[in-house]
């Protein structure tokens, strides 16, 4: 049976970058942390929208299914040590992996329950101080270290300095 968890092994060994070649945080390296925010349409019109449309009980139904198969592939060892990223063309570490996903929770609660206009949910420190770790650097990436220190420390001074 054929995985859907990229996790899974079922990409050939020859698409994956060797070890050398593997930066030491792979979003470093993506379009995205310098491109600034994508437009509106761009994302209205994605498959994150059809998948919406289907409800919160088939989304419940297919993150049942998705922990399921994650559990056993960690259970047994068969998780990959490095993931497959097809739609960005290269592989990640499986912790590196494991950080974008943390970071997509993390960021997308908050863009859930403001939409919602409920508070935004508190994480464990394990959680979420690796999410904040790797928002700074991107944050530092994209504005430089004087605006992020500009911002956070002086609110005369303060400027955007949004990770993505």
């Amino acid at each position: 049976m054929k995985s859907g968890c990229p996790c899974a092994g079922d990409t050939p060994t020859s698409r994956r970058p060797s070890r050398s070649s593997r930066p030491s945080h792979a979003s470093l390296l993506s379009a995205w942390v310098t491109e600034g925010t994508p437009a509106a349409d761009a994302v209205a019109t994605g498959s994150d929208e059809a998948d919406a449309l289907r409800g919160p009980a088939d989304l419940h139904a297919r993150s049942g299914e998705a922990l399921a198969q994650v559990s056993d592939l960690l259970s047994r060892g068969g998780a990959l040590d490095i993931v497959p990223i097809p739609w960005q063309g290269w592989s990640l570490r499986r912790a590196d992996f494991l950080l974008t996903r943390q970071l997509e929770i993390v960021v997308h609660s908050d863009d859930l329950a403001v939409s919602v206009g409920v508070p935004t949910p508190e994480f464990p420190a394990e959680v979420f101080d690796p999410v904040r770790d790797l928002l700074v650097r991107l944050a530092v990436r994209r504005h430089g270290q004087s605006a992020l220190i500009g911002a956070l420390s002086r609110s005369e001074r303060a400027r955007d300095i949004s990770a993505f």
